[in-house]
């Protein structure tokens, strides 16, 4: 996938959860964060009342890529659920923000080169929900089986 995929994608499904979800959450990974962390790379959003959350687990992070989300001005440290997050609200200029902030995460402070591939896994209920594959290849998945984080038993 090249940036502008990528960054499409990521805008097409905040839009979704946007527009769709209180409590709607949204995984956006690499093919290794299946073997679990501190494999591969993670980022997700969560719908909220008022807004989206960013939420980068600390389990995924070294402590270089620490260091480098607490230069991020939009990042906070979340210690008492483990992870550094941002807030935004719904609006096309934010959900913008949002995806180039993705891309900005996986490019700088994951540092993966500028080809690499996505997957996301979105859902709106929490029982449902869509895996998208780098080549635009969609299935529908159990999120309560078959989520990249039920799956790996991490839920926090």
């Amino acid at each position: 996938m090249n940036k502008i995929q990528r960054i499409n994608l990521f805008k097409k499904c905040l839009k979704h959860l946007a527009e769709e979800s209180i409590g709607g959450i949204i995984h956006f990974y690499t093919k290794e964060a299946i073997q679990g962390p501190p494999n591969g790379c993670l980022v997700q959003f969560a719908g909220g009342t008022e807004g989206l959350a960013c939420d980068i687990p600390i389990i995924w992070l070294s402590k270089e890529e620490i260091e480098k989300i607490k230069k991020l001005p939009e990042f906070f440290e979340a210690k008492e659920i483990g992870s550094y997050q941002a807030y935004f609200n719904i609006s096309d200029k934010e959900i913008e923000k949002m995806a180039n902030l993705a891309e900005k995460i996986f490019t700088e402070v994951y540092n993966l080169p500028e080809n690499y591939d996505v997957i996301v896994e979105y859902t709106i209920d929490q029982k449902t929900g869509i895996r998208i594959y780098p080549d635009g290849s969609e299935e529908k998945i159990s999120w309560v089986k078959e989520s990249l984080l039920r799956k790996l038993k991490l839920l926090w």
